[in-house]
């Protein structure tokens, strides 16, 4: 996924699991580029990754196969 923070802002990336647990969480501030998600510490399966700001959410649908 590509992203683009404007400055000042700080967003939150959220990997949530098919049960609503919280997998992986990182604040990210004011950057651009492609997020990586460390999936070898996940299991296979469906997750959702989860992107809000103070004003926006964002949610997509991911599927890890090992």
């Amino acid at each position: 996924m590509k992203y683009v923070i404007p400055a000042g802002n700080e967003m939150e990336l959220t990997v949530v699991d098919i049960f609503g647990r919280t997998m992986y969480r990182q604040l990210m501030t004011e950057a651009q580029g492609n997020l990586y998600i460390p999936a070898a510490k996940l299991r296979s399966g469906m997750y959702f990754v989860v992107v809000r700001s103070d004003k926006h959410k964002q949610m997509r649908p991911v599927i890890i196969a090992k």
